[in-house]
């Protein structure tokens, strides 16, 4: 009887001496996930010192690089760390050749790569504001009016070609409240607009029309000894120049040129045609634009 209780003694004693090797070991959590299961000996505010189980090694980890630990006791410590964790033995057994402990370190972490977002909304455009020149003279009324047919063709088309086209008063208003008034805005370089108007895609143009004129000299009429110049015909001559720049500032240039001719007998229908014909070629140069897939 009394060999039976030593025995069961002795197997009490062994399992709760197991658990307590067990219990007395911390447990360090680092940023990453990793769990090591060591004996801390030391904490400062930089690094903390520990040793694996069954080693006399004294390593080190930095704070930083902890999330938490759990010591034996229970008790949790928590750090604020955002780097992968990284443990650098402090000491080592290896000796060299003068049997002088020799300090390993493991290679240091490769730091990960910033990307940084771009200033802009990508598949995005924007129509910054025309200019509108007629028989030599800078027509404001008309350049206004360039802009915003151009900007309501491409709210309506270019949707379809994965382009949101940013609406005209937000782009005068950005360029207003960042002190860039037109003749400013001729003078700016497409990575300064890119960055006033957060959009991908600028697209400027420049329209000239002209009117031409052609006549004879002919009599007045059957009884007119003299002859006078008598006009004939009338014309307007069209030209568009389109530029886009895309995220890398390289630009794509598109030009068009057009020559109407006009009866002068039919007054009327002159005076239509040469009010509404640049809206006319506009809108091709647009459409050609959109089918090309510059964007």
């Amino acid at each position: 009887m009394k060999n039976l209780i030593l025995l069961i003694s002795l197997l009490c004693s062994t399992i709760i001496f197991s658990q307590g090797n067990i219990t007395n070991n911390d447990i360090i959590v680092t940023s990453d996930g990793q769990l090591i299961q060591a004996k801390v000996v030391k904490v400062t505010d930089n690094n903390i010192s520990f040793n694996y189980p069954g080693e006399s090694v004294i390593n080190e980890i930095k704070v930083s690089n902890l999330q938490k630990i759990v010591f034996a006791s229970g008790r949790t410590q928590t750090f604020n760390s955002s780097q992968s964790a990284g443990v650098l033995p402090k000491e080592n057994s290896s000796l060299n050749k003068n049997n002088n402990p020799v300090q390993q370190t493991n290679p240091l972490i490769p730091k990960e790569d910033i990307y940084l977002l771009p200033d802009y909304k990508e598949n995005t455009l924007a129509v910054i504001p025309f200019s509108f020149v007629k028989n030599g003279k800078y027509q404001e009324t008309l350049s206004g009016e360039a802009t915003s047919y151009a900007t309501d063709f491409l709210l309506k088309n270019a949707s379809q070609y994965g382009i949101q086209v940013q609406d005209m008063n937000t782009t005068i208003n950005k360029l207003i409240n960042s002190g860039i008034n037109h003749k400013q805005l001729r003078e700016s370089s497409s990575e300064t607009l890119r960055k006033i108007i957060g959009t991908e895609f600028l697209l400027s143009a420049e329209l000239k029309e002209s009117s031409i004129l052609k006549s004879e000299n002919k009599a007045a009429n059957f009884y007119s000894t003299s002859k006078s110049t008598v006009p004939t015909s009338s014309g307007i001559k069209t030209s568009i120049t389109f530029k886009l720049y895309d995220a890398s500032s390289e630009k794509y240039n598109v030009s068009f040129t057009e020559d109407l001719k006009i009866k002068t007998s039919d007054k009327n229908s002159a005076s239509q045609q040469q009010a509404h014909r640049w809206k006319s070629s506009m809108k091709y140069v647009l459409e050609q634009f959109l089918l090309s897939k510059s964007l």
